[in-house]
Order: structure tokens, then C-alpha cells, then sequence
């Protein structure tokens, strides 16, 4: 109960320093108790502050920081404000919650309501405007934390410039060694090289022919019987698995 309205005779009262209603102004705006008790001022305060139900541990840990208020010190001032109907009580089985009682909570007037209605309004504006960014520089972090760091980006650099390097030494080497040869030239070691590759393809084919003419009189694999020969091939599948594949 407000200090305004005194409590009931009938339960033990928590003592103020203004003890009737002279100074209440004509807003019927309730105001605030004050009290003799340090103690019984600390809790009030953190209660109305709050305005939430708190359990006695929830108390106790809130005001570790503020004061030096004991658990027993604070569980006596709780139970005082209490029995002076300052604080409300409720039990849910083995749990108590404290709340300060609203009675003694000067409500807002509709212009209030409707100021904090607005401002509530832009505060969940400027939290959604908040939200997009932060999403957004959690975004760029995880690009950034995907990108090497700076003294492995260096090293990186470097290998491939030298590799940018040795890649253009080769190519002024090979410029250098293609200067003295024209068009006629180039086309001459075409030819020579179409005829080399043809000369080549022609003897493949018959040492093939021959080492499967050899394997079929022997009936062994062709693959065997030139390894066992000692023929050296270029590529593993130059022999065909018939002979009538390979006289074609």
C-alpha cells in the first residue's frame, strides 16, 4: 500500500518518515514511502525499479553490487514489507515471488501512454534497422575470416610471382628460338613431324600384330608375353584384346 493510503491497522506496519497524507498533491498520483529502515528503502526501491516478480535468490544476487545487504538482513526487510502490504507474496508450491504492489504505482496518463506507444514504435524501428546491419557485418566477417591472413597472402604472392617470372623467362626463350623461323620453315617441320608420327603408328601396329600373333601360337596373354619379351611401350593399352582389333 501506498505511503499515501496507510495500511490496515491490523498487520504490523513498516514505519515512514511521513506518516500521514498532508503532502499528497490533487494528481492523485500515489508517491513514493520513505523509510527509516536502510534496508526496507534498498528493496522497496529495487522492486518498484523493477516492477517484476523476483524470488529471494533473484533479489540477493541483483543487490550484490548495490549494497551490502545480507540474505537474512534482506529476507527480514521483504517479509516487513510484506506484512505492510508494501510488497505482495505469491506462492507457487515451494517458490516465492515478490512483487511490488501496484497499487503504489503511479500510472501514466493517456499523453504518457501514448508518447512511450511512439517511442516504442522507433525503438523497434532503429532495432530492426540494427539487426540488418549487424547480419550484414556478420556477413563481411565470415568473408573476411575465410580470406588468408596477411603473412600467408605475402608468401602466397610471392610463389606465384616467381612463377609469373620463370613462366616468362620460358616464353622469351621459346620467342627467342621461333625469331629465325618463317612461315616456309615452320610448315617443313610440320610435315616432318606428321611423317614421323605416321612412320611411328605404322611400326606400332605391327609389333602389335606380332606380339598377338605370338601370344595366340603360344596362348598366352599379350600383355604378358611383352613384358616377358621386354618390349617398351609409350602407353599401357596399345594391345588390343583380339587380334582381329589389332590388324585394324
Amino acid at each position: 500500500m501506498p505511503a499515501s493510503s496507510p495500511p490496515s491497522s491490523r498487520k504490523k506496519r513498516a514505519r515512514t518518515k511521513s506518516e500521514n497524507n498532508e503532502n499528497a498533491d490533487s494528481s492523485n498520483k500515489p508517491a513514493a514511502p520513505v523509510f527509516r529502515d536502510t534496508n526496507l528503502q534498498i528493496v522497496y526501491d529495487f522492486l518498484a525499479a523493477q516492477n517484476r516478480p523476483f524470488s529471494l535468490q533473484n533479489i540477493v544476487d541483483s543487490l550484490a553490487s548495490r549494497s551490502e545487504l545480507k540474505k537474512t538482513a534482506l529476507e527480514k526487510a521483504i517479509s516487513e514489507l510484506v506484512a505492510s502490504e508494501y510488497v505482495t507474496c505469491k506462492e507457487y508450491g515451494k517458490t516465492k515471488l515478490y512483487l511490488i504492489r501496484q497499487q503504489g504505482i503511479a500510472l501514466p496518463t493517456a499523453g504518457e501512454t501514448a508518447a512511450l506507444d511512439q517511442r516504442l514504435e522507433s525503438l523497434q524501428e532503429e532495432l530492426g534497422r540494427v539487426t540488418a546491419a549487424c547480419r550484414e557485418r556478420e556477413t563481411q566477417i565470415s568473408q573476411l575470416s575465410a580470406q588468408p591472413q596477411t603473412e600467408e597472402a605475402k608468401e602466397r604472392l610471392e610463389i606465384l610471382q616467381r612463377s609469373i617470372d620463370e613462366a616468362n623467362q620460358r616464353l622469351g626463350t621459346l620467342q627467342a628460338r621461333a625469331a629465325g623461323y618463317d612461315d616456309e620453315r615452320r610448315q617443313q617441320i610440320q610435315r616432318r613431324h606428321e611423317q614421323a608420327q605416321k612412320g611411328w603408328r605404322l611400326r606400332r601396329n605391327l609389333a602389335k600384330q606380332i606380339v598377338m600373333q605370338m601370344a595366340e601360337g603360344l596362348e598366352r596373354k599379350p600383355q604378358a608375353l611383352a613384358e616377358e619379351i621386354g618390349i617398351e611401350v609409350d602407353f599401357d593399352d596399345w594391345l588390343g584384346p583380339s587380334r582381329r582389333a589389332a590388324t585394324h
